[in-house]
C-alpha cells in the first residue's frame, strides 16, 4: 500500500511518532519509519500510542494545575493568593506585550524581503489513486484476520511545472 505524505492521516501518523519519541525516548521501534512501515504499526501508532500519551498529559497538567492553584488558596487563603497572582500575571502580560511587538516587528521586516514564487501544481495524471483513511482501517482489520501486516510505503506527489 502506498501512501502519500501530504494526506492527513499520513501527517497524523508522523506527528504522532514526533510526540511518541518525545515522550518514550527509548523506544527504539518508531525510528526510522519516513520510508516505511507496516499497517499494524501505522495503526497501532494513530489509534493507541498517541491517545495514550495524549491522556497522560491531560492527568499530568491536570495535576500540576491542581499543585499550582488549589493547594495554595487552600493553605495562604484567598487574599494572598490573589495578590499573588496579580504581581504574577503583570509580570508575565508585560513579557508577552514585548515579545508581540518583536514578532510585530519581525513580520513587517519578513514581508518586505518575501519573494517566493509560486507553488508548482501537480500532475492529475501521474496521480495514483490514493486510499482514505476508512480503506486503510478495513485493510488493517482484514491484515488481522490473516494474520500479516502488509508494507505502508510513504511517496512525495510529484510535482510538475507549468510550461509558459
Amino acid at each position: 500500500m502506498d501512501l502519500n505524505i501530504t494526506k492527513w492521516y499520513v501527517r497524523l501518523f508522523f506527528w504522532s511518532l514526533r510526540i511518541w519519541n518525545k515522550f518514550w525516548s527509548d523506544y527504539s521501534d518508531t525510528y526510522g519509519y519516513e520510508e516505511k512501515t507496516n499497517l499494524c504499526h501505522f495503526v497501532k501508532v494513530i489509534f493507541v500510542l498517541t491517545p495514550l500519551v495524549l491522556m497522560l498529559h491531560a492527568v499530568l497538567y491536570l495535576g500540576a494545575v491542581f499543585v499550582l492553584v488549589v493547594l495554595p488558596m487552600h493553605y495562604f487563603g484567598w487574599g494572598r493568593y490573589f495578590s499573588a497572582m496579580g504581581v504574577l500575571l503583570g509580570c508575565v502580560l508585560s513579557l508577552v506585550l514585548v515579545v508581540l511587538a518583536i514578532r510585530a516587528f519581525d513580520k513587517t521586516k519578513r514581508d518586505q524581503e518575501k519573494t517566493r514564487p509560486p507553488r508548482p501544481y501537480a500532475s492529475k495524471e501521474r496521480r495514483p489513486r490514493e486510499p482514505g483513511i476508512l480503506q486503510i482501517i478495513s485493510a488493517w482489520l482484514a491484515a488481522r484476520k490473516k494474520q500479516i501486516c502488509p508494507i505502508i510505503n510513504f511517496y512525495e506527489p510529484l510535482e510538475v511545472k507549468k510550461d509558459a
